[in-house]
């Protein structure tokens, strides 16, 4: 049977990717000029591509002593073109430092080809937490 609303593999692939840190999956669920927006848009942490997006997670893969991101629910709109996942994300630069915990609700965004073409993170942050990121990126 055919159908017009793409198929939501690619959101599967992502996360699985993410959970299993498989870049060829993570890869396989996006389109090639995929836009990922962090902070803010335009922003530093913003990335445009799926080369440079991969590059990003393999330093977060490499760099940080533990990672992980574990999506509880995902939510998906009527045409299937948009999910909005409500995750929690564990973060440690080193062994040594403390544990980061964010909640975090990250909406991807499907193309006509049935891939990620957006993925828009939003997240509280504390505030100790806020002044460092105030620091790092002055206005």
């Amino acid at each position: 049977m055919h159908t017009d609303a793409p198929d939501h593999d690619a959101v599967d692939r992502f996360w699985t990717g993410l959970r299993t840190r498989d870049l060829g999956l993570i890869r396989s669920a996006l389109a090639d000029d995929v836009e990922r927006i962090g902070l803010w848009y335009g922003g530093p942490d913003t990335v445009i591509g799926r080369d440079l997006y991969l590059s990003m997670f393999e330093r977060v893969f490499r760099d940080y002593a533990h990672w992980s991101i574990e999506p509880s629910t995902v939510i998906r709109s009527a045409d299937g073109r948009t999910a909005v996942a409500h995750c929690r994300e564990e973060l440690r630069r080193t062994a040594d430092a403390e544990l980061t915990e964010l909640h975090e609700l990250i909406e991807t965004t499907l193309d006509d080809s049935g891939l990620i073409r957006r993925v828009d993170i939003f997240f509280k942050i504390a505030p100790g937490y806020a002044r460092v990121i105030a620091d790092r990126y002055p206005s």
